[in-house]
């Protein structure tokens, strides 16, 4: 096969995780997750205005200043929808991925370039990284400081430091880690034989600079109960670097992990003994994987090696892999690049399942909190991962769920009083007895279905409540001998709801369903 036709050929594989990833993010929850509603409540006054200097505060530690900027505006501006960071992690991740693909070595053949590219694409694009885009604000956060990390070392690659140093400043106002960029920097300039104040500028302003954000860190990351040893931040850090090639056990991550981080080591060593400045960007790429692992190891080391597996921290072992993979293909000649590269794209794309399914099942809480925070359900809003305090916040910027996107489904609305109920004997609740601002669970089926939607009525028939349905039930599937395995739902009912029962509608017929009684 030619070059253009393999080119033509590869990019067309590359483009598959994309599309796939764009899928995934549309049918993602229209609510947005957790840490936007902090970022949210930080950069605004109750009423929704913005407070400049709720932009100025840190996030976990992390000095978040363009995030909020960009959180409060589309809340602001887009109506505070999860699939507009979605699919803006998606449109800045291409820009990773072209930014990656240009600084390739121009003595890698055609072929080679653009079988690294679609492994690229898989490594940022993959089924583990899922986390980053069906969870736009985790994505959003990480590549907003991504892609100026990146630029930044394409700039230092050619020598232009004064423009990497500006796009190091843009990462480090995004997230912590683009503080590790200093040092990176200043090394690429050394492999480039740069004047001597390219190389010093940048440990200059490290030390000025991350000395004042590690006088102001503060973390609320978890304490180990137990006393600590070395291997605890080295298993965190080689899981880490290596969590894309363990399906479901930190095992593998740490072994593969270590193979990665030794593989790179020895590869580092050669371009620094012969001072290599075609491969600078690229040394650069892999330890500012290698040291984002080493912040994540000594911030999350409480949290166990589990942690490492975080589809959150994703962009460590994809920088770092990267690295990897065209270091060999530059200092080992004779390695087959297009076959390593896709065993790399499928390998890794299968092994993300088991992550992947874990953040697809994070989706039905979102319905059930969109509920909550329409009703005043403090309580719950607080254990699905928000806070009260973010709610007239959003009522008066008008974002979701407080605008017109926002729906209880069965074709009613909150308040709203119902009509005829019929009786359902495949279904029931089974969480005890239905009361306001508390878990509400059970199962329903119809004509061998599952339901549409699901709501709370109380005493006068008055829609009080709702939720999500289709949730997984293995349980009832077993008991029923059924096909079907998403008969389950959850509902949330305004505080002190009088009366309730729970309402499941299926093809425009609302059913009333019973409580088991003694659950």
């Amino acid at each position: 096969m030619s070059d253009k036709r393999a080119a033509a050929v590869l990019s067309a594989v590359a483009v598959l995780p994309v599309l796939v990833t764009i899928f995934e993010v549309l049918r993602s929850p229209r609510l947005n997750f957790a840490d936007y509603w902090w970022f949210v409540e930080g950069a605004t006054h109750p009423d929704g205005s913005l407070d400049p200097a709720g932009l100025l505060k840190q996030h976990n530690g992390h000095p978040t200043f363009i995030p909020r900027l960009v959180f409060w505006a589309e809340a602001r501006y887009l109506g505070g929808n999860n699939h507009a960071l979605g699919l803006l992690t998606v449109v800045l991740s291409l820009v990773v991925l072209v930014v990656l693909h240009r600084m390739l070595p121009r003595d890698l053949s055609t072929t080679n370039r653009f079988a690294l590219t679609a492994a690229f694409s898989f490594l940022l694009f993959g089924s583990r990284e899922l986390e980053l885009y069906g969870v736009g604000v985790t994505g959003a956060t990480w590549l907003l400081m991504a892609v100026p990390g990146v630029l930044a070392l394409l700039y230092a690659h050619r020598g232009q430091t004064v423009r990497a140093m500006i796009a190091v400043a843009v990462a480090c106002a995004c997230f912590g880690a683009g503080f590790a960029l200093w040092p990176v920097i200043a090394l690429i300039a050394w492999l480039r034989r740069d004047a001597l104040w390219q190389i010093v500028a940048p440990l200059v302003v490290l030390v000025v600079a991350g000395g004042a954000w590690a006088l102001t860190f503060e973390t609320d990351s978890l304490q180990s109960p137990h006393p600590l040893g070395p291997e605890n931040y080295l298993s965190v850090l080689t899981g880490t670097l290596g969590q894309q090639w363990a399906y479901k056990h930190a095992d593998f991550a740490v072994v593969a992990g270590a193979v990665i981080g030794v593989l790179l080591f020895c590869l580092i060593a050669v371009a620094l003994k012969r001072r290599d400045a075609e491969t600078a960007a690229w040394i650069g790429l892999g330890l500012w994987g290698v040291l984002i692992g080493v912040m994540i190891a000594i911030t999350r080391v409480g949290s166990g090696v589990e942690v490492a597996l975080a589809g959150r921290f994703a962009l460590a072992p994809v920088l770092a892999t990267a690295a990897v993979l065209v270091l060999l293909a530059v200092y080992k000649p004779g390695l087959p690049v297009l076959a390593c590269s896709l065993v790399v794209c499928v390998a890794t794309y299968a092994l993300g399942t088991h992550l992947a399914t874990a953040v697809r099942a994070l989706y039905f809480d979102q319905r059930v909190l969109e509920v909550a925070m329409h009703v005043g359900a403090n309580k719950t809003i607080t254990e699905l991962g928000s806070t009260p305090a973010v709610v007239s916040r959003l009522k008066g910027m008008r974002s979701y769920p407080f605008n017109d996107a926002f729906g209880i489904g069965c074709g009613t609305r909150l308040g709203a009083k119902v009509g005829a109920l019929r009786e359902l004997s495949t279904g029931a609740v089974d969480s005890g007895p239905v009361t306001g601002d508390a878990k509400i669970s059970g199962w329903a089926m119809v004509d061998g279905r599952p339901v549409d939607c699901v709501l709370v009525v109380d005493g006068a028939g008055i829609v009080q409540g709702g939720g999500a349905v289709g949730m997984p039930r293995p349980d009832v599937q077993g008991a029923l001998q059924t096909r079907q395995a998403r008969l389950g739902w959850r509902a949330v009912a305004i505080p002190g709801i009088a009366g309730a029962s729970v309402v499941v509608g299926s093809g425009g017929v609302l059913y009333r369903l019973p409580t088991v009684r003694g659950a």
